[in-house]
């Protein structure tokens, strides 16, 4: 008898999928096993091709030219079945908190600061 230990999920946008492009396969298994819908296999974007190693874009051609994309990384809830289903472990998942507050702009990065006039 197989005891089926329950999936431990935590609130959506916690955490976000992070797919290594030069390591997916395009096999689609992520999105056969994810049940929040949030991947897509998707031909690869110009600018991560462009960011691939020769033998990584021959790999590639030879599987199609496609990878998987988080195209709705938003809905993830860390149940980590896309990172056990990856063949060739491209996915990790990352605290989307930490990466948001990263992103942030700072003094200097486009943001507009007030200061008093004519002190």
């Amino acid at each position: 008898m197989t005891i089926i230990q329950p999936i431990h999920r935590q609130p959506r946008g916690l955490f976000a999928p992070s797919i290594d492009i030069g390591r997916c396969e395009g096999m689609g298994k992520c999105i056969a096993v994810c049940p929040e819908d949030v991947f897509g296999l998707l031909p690869i974007e110009p600018e991560d091709r462009a960011s691939l190693t020769p033998l990584q874009k021959l790999k590639l051609f030879a599987l199609g030219g496609k990878v998987a994309y988080a195209l709705s990384a938003n809905r993830c809830r860390a149940c980590g079945l896309c990172v056990d289903a990856c063949p060739g472990r491209a996915i990790t998942l990352q605290s989307a908190v930490t990466t948001a507050l990263h992103d942030r702009p700072g003094p200097g990065d486009g943001e507009k600061t007030t200061e008093p006039a004519g002190e």
